[in-house]
């Protein structure tokens, strides 16, 4: 689609013919006309350099420029819940709203077993043996096995129990109800986040139950099970995380965290 629109009106695009003129051009167009994050634009430029490489194997006269082509990876804020307000999720009381209590659910399960919201929609009980869920992740094709907690199971068994299959939602839906749940749960400690598109820094503000999304439930996996003594290699086996590098991305360092750490190294 983006290739579309930054070749519109122009002839066929040739792999001969994407070299560095192509690629500011292009990256421009992502800049400007698509408002896109530089970490966005990192991710397009990523896959694209992926499928060159492909072509480039089968024979295609790929400009060798593509391989210079920069990929974009800036440092941001991680939106994750604490364990403290993961505990405020699970206490608030949705007795009288069972939307947001679904979606609680959903939301929690995503937490307890750091599983990617449509892979949590697609669960079936049969996957599930002796307490493991064997899961083929549907974003990688990769496979785990997911010991199911005690908590994860209470939530599996409460839809088990009235012969119903876990709650079925967009994720765009999710996505806004799931700021309305955290809202209502008083999620309202202060969270910064800085964009950058080009040289164009954004900066947005606000509760963190802004910036809530089905994003926030793996990245609170990873950071809650690091800071509470689960090995790396083991949440790796869980999120199918092939490298310590790639998950860092979902760690969020609490300054509480990062102070019993230093009490308990250096006293």
């Amino acid at each position: 689609m983006i290739l579309k629109e930054v070749e519109k009106g122009k002839d066929a695009l040739k792999f001969e013919d994407i070299d560095h003129t192509f690629y500011d051009r292009f990256r421009n167009h992502m800049i400007k006309k698509r408002k896109l994050t530089n970490n966005t634009i990192g991710k397009y430029v990523s896959t694209f350099k992926t499928f060159l490489s492909w072509a480039v194997d089968r024979g295609a006269p790929v400009h060798p420029a593509y391989r210079k082509f920069k990929v974009d990876e800036e440092d941001v804020e991680v939106v994750a819940l604490t364990w403290d307000e993961l505990q405020l999720l699970e206490k608030v009381d949705l007795s009288a709203n069972p939307r947001l209590d679904r979606v609680r659910d959903l939301f929690l399960l995503e937490c307890y077993t750091g599983a990617r919201f449509g892979d949590i929609q697609t669960m079936h009980y049969d996957d599930i043996r002796d307490g493991v869920w064997c899961l083929r992740q549907q974003k990688t094709k990769t496979e785990v096995r997911i010991h199911i907690s005690k908590r994860a199971d209470a939530i599996i068994t409460k839809y088990r129990s009235i012969g119903s299959p876990l709650p079925s939602i967009s994720s765009q839906k999710f996505n806004g109800y799931i700021k309305e749940l955290g809202k209502v749960a008083k999620l309202d400690s202060p969270f910064r986040q800085v964009r950058r598109s080009g040289k164009t820094a954004s900066e947005k503000r606000g509760p963190k139950w802004e910036f809530l999304s089905s994003h926030v439930a793996r990245k609170t996996f990873v950071s809650i099970s690091l800071e509470r003594g689960m090995r790396h290699e083991v949440v790796m086996s869980f999120t199918g995380h092939r490298s310590f590098k790639t998950m860092k991305k979902y760690i969020a360092l609490t300054e509480k965290g990062r102070k019993e750490d230093v009490e308990r190294v250096w006293g």
